[in-house]
């Protein structure tokens, strides 16, 4: 079978949280009252069309993946 395409860029993870609905004033909201618990990790976040993955940038083991049809948190990054 054919690998998926995906697009990767080399970021710091700061986090994840849930976000109860999908509009952009809700997203808003809870990215500004983001508070990171944990120092920044670099990583590598790569998008297909099927998937969200990011894994540390020494290694491929997964930190956190996540299939687009039951997305239901979000992924948060600032550029390395």
């Amino acid at each position: 079978m054919r690998a998926a395409f995906a697009l990767s860029w080399n970021v710091e993870w700061l986090g994840s949280f849930s976000v109860s609905g999908t509009d952009p004033e809700t997203v808003s909201q809870r990215l500004d009252r983001f508070k990171p618990q944990k120092p920044a990790i670099a990583v590598q976040l790569s998008v297909s069309v099927s998937s969200v993955k990011v894994c540390p940038i020494d290694n491929n083991e997964p930190i956190g993946t996540q299939n687009v049809s039951n997305f239901g948190s979000k992924l948060v990054a600032s550029n390395a």
